[in-house]
């Protein structure tokens, strides 16, 4: 009782603001459990390769509707696990890694192509949130991206700072790698770290606008720019023409406008040619703020290989252009 107390409002009812906190705090337990990313993380040397493909099948069919062919596979869903459970290039592992992924970026175009990093760090107890701007971006280096393992602050004087560092914690723990939930292989030797990073907006629409390049042997394909990612997320995929697409992956679309499209169209295509080139397959995300180009992140198994097509079609003719050999 006494802990309730001061989240009771006057009438002595719960507040919104504790509801929604705790709903939270369940979310983040739920997250990990249903997925069974702990009790492969402990079991981790008794999993054959055998065991994770069944788990993959087992999940594919529940989030797409039909049974992968990893072997044989014509679909894009099905190549990215294909994709996951046989190749290996220890490059990718660095550009997957939030942290490790802003030297590489640097290597490869030189300074200023990632959004400024404020300070890396191995423990939650590290970080001195008195010292750090009022708004600001944290993040775990070893999760998938989306929701889970990022929090923006736009205004810390209104954030729940030991909301922050509960959640914080828990994203440092090994279990909590993205490939104990998918089997991403890209991600499975990444060091859990905190990274902070300054805020970043488009003043034009106040908000990060992400763009993403599918890029196949070295070539962007299709470029999809996700919008209110946070809120009410919403996909549009377009080809190289910047000519919209009846592509739905996952989300639907939203009304097509040219003030959503990157005005530095042509100079994004150079550079996700450039640093997707090693690989058979890629997505180089992109964001353009204040006419300036940021690196999001490099990824290789784009929803993990579980983003349901709303017309199939479009998993076959993305998985035709996906050259395993």
């Amino acid at each position: 009782g006494g802990f309730l107390d001061c989240y009771l409002t006057p009438d002595k009812e719960l507040s919104e603001k504790f509801i929604r906190d705790k709903f939270n705090i369940l979310d983040t337990h739920i997250f990990a459990l249903t997925r069974s990313n702990r009790l492969f993380y402990f079991n981790q040397e008794r999993l054959t390769q055998d065991d994770i493909k069944w788990m993959i099948n087992q999940k594919f069919y529940k989030e797409l509707g039909y049974f992968p062919d990893i072997e044989n596979p014509k679909t894009y869903n099905e190549k990215i696990q294909n994709y996951k459970l046989y190749y290996r290039n220890s490059l990718m592992t660095k550009y997957i890694d939030k942290y490790t992924f802003k030297s590489q970026i640097e290597k490869e175009l030189g300074k200023g192509y990632t959004i400024p990093l404020i300070g890396v760090y191995d423990s939650v107890y590290q970080i001195d949130f008195d010292k750090l701007p009022k708004s600001f971006v944290i993040k775990s280096n070893q999760a998938g991206g989306g929701k889970y393992g990022i929090k923006v602050v736009k205004d810390k004087t209104q954030a729940n700072i030991d909301e922050i560092k509960f959640m914080a914690d828990n994203w440092l723990r090994k279990w909590n790698n993205v490939y104990w939930a998918t089997f991403d292989w890209g991600y499975k030797d990444i060091e859990p770290k905190l990274i902070i990073e300054e805020y970043k907006e488009d003043s034009s629409n106040g908000e990060l606008r992400d763009y993403k390049f599918l890029c196949f042997d070295g070539e962007p394909q299709y470029m999809w720019i996700d919008t209110d990612r946070f809120e009410n997320h919403k996909r549009n995929i377009y080809d190289m023409n910047l000519k919209k697409t009846d592509c739905e992956w996952l989300y639907p679309n939203f009304e097509d406008s040219v003030e959503f499209l990157p005005k530095k169209f042509e100079e994004m295509k150079e550079i996700a040619r450039q640093l997707s080139n090693p690989f058979p397959h890629t997505r180089v995300d992109m964001y353009e703020v204040e006419g300036k180009i940021y690196l999001g992140e490099l990824t290789f198994y784009s929803e993990s290989g579980f983003g349901r097509f709303f017309d199939r079609k479009w998993d076959y003719k993305m998985g035709e252009l996906f050259n395993l050999e």
